[in-house]
């Protein structure tokens, strides 16, 4: 096509770390996330364009559609999806994409909202903000929960260690819940028993990565994320969504690797490991393992994404 311009939109994922406070009134939850660089997706946004959508799956396709209805864009721009993409499986995809397309829109002058006020507007971050902040900021994010009528805000966020890789599991043929289901069970929060370790918990997550202390961080992480299964297992049948998840924690847990964790409502899990070379040999030896269990997952070393969403402008070729 040729003639207009279009962003190049580059974007990872979220990994959820877990609650920090589900009800201690007046505030409602608060929760923490990761941005990560791999796996990752590329958005192709071209202006001018007769609203075509290529590359997504039904639900990307429907997410798109009703984002671009919703901002009068219907048929402006062409979207294109390439790289790894799974929608309810733990990774916020679809906040990444939602986030993604806006920040392309955005850098082709097509909307000029604050993107934090638009991705709220478009339904995003109801219950965790985790996603909306990791994609414009990147790095280790603390929400605000939710006080009074409003969506949770932006409380810490900081620059995680590089040399501090998750390796990713995402099981196949495996769904969390959807954002329906979620609403259900999420929209009267109760009061936990356990409210008071959270926050020493959080207090100690946070210092762990001030002062890039691997183990203190990896094990602050652990308990955060045992009380959060405590709290969800009603719905989830546990601390963790399913066997399988259960059974890579497992995995992770017997080679040392305390910093594990179910991402959202799963499937998706995850070990944190000091070093590239370590986290290769683990992933070889995770890949084994679940082959000769017969668990089919994509495997991932996921860096940390201290960026966000990186958008390019070219010209149409």
């Amino acid at each position: 096509m040729g003639g207009g311009i279009k962003a190049l939109v580059t974007s990872g994922f979220r990994l959820h770390l877990g609650f920090y406070r589900f009800y201690d009134p007046p505030f409602k939850y608060g929760s923490l996330g990761l941005g990560i660089s791999e796996p990752k997706f590329e958005l192709v946004i071209r202006h001018p364009g007769k609203g075509i959508i290529e590359g997504f799956d039904e639900v990307g396709a429907g997410v798109i559609t009703k984002v671009l209805k919703e901002l009068g864009l219907s048929n402006d721009v062409d979207v294109s999806l390439k790289g790894f993409m799974a929608h309810h499986v733990g990774l916020g995809s679809i906040t990444k994409v939602v986030m993604s397309l806006i920040a392309g829109l955005s850098k082709l002058g097509l909307v000029n909202d604050d993107l934090v006020k638009l991705a709220k507007r478009l339904g995003r971050g109801r219950f965790s903000c985790t996603g909306i902040y990791s994609s414009i900021y990147g790095g280790f994010i603390v929400d605000t929960g939710i006080y009074g009528e409003g969506t949770p805000k932006l409380m810490l966020r900081l620059k995680f260690p590089t040399e501090w890789y998750a390796v990713t599991v995402i099981p196949k043929g495996i769904k969390g819940l959807s954002d329906r289901e979620e609403r259900r069970f999420m929209e009267e929060p109760k009061l936990f028993s356990k409210q008071s370790d959270l926050y020493a918990y959080l207090i100690s997550l946070v210092t762990a990565i001030n002062i890039r202390d691997f183990n203190l961080f990896s094990s602050s992480l652990r308990k955060i994320q045992y009380l959060t299964g405590q709290y969800f297992s009603p719905i989830q049948g546990g601390i963790y969504c399913c066997d399988v998840v259960e059974e890579i924690v497992k995995f992770f847990l017997s080679k040392g690797i305390e910093g594990v964790g179910q991402s959202s409502w799963g499937p998706t899990c995850y070990g944190f490991i000091e070093g590239y070379t370590n986290a290769e040999v683990v992933k070889d030896e995770l890949l084994k393992y679940l082959n000769d269990i017969g668990i089919d997952a994509y495997v991932f070393i996921s860096p940390p994404d201290n960026q966000g969403v990186s958008v390019r402008l070219l010209k149409n070729s």
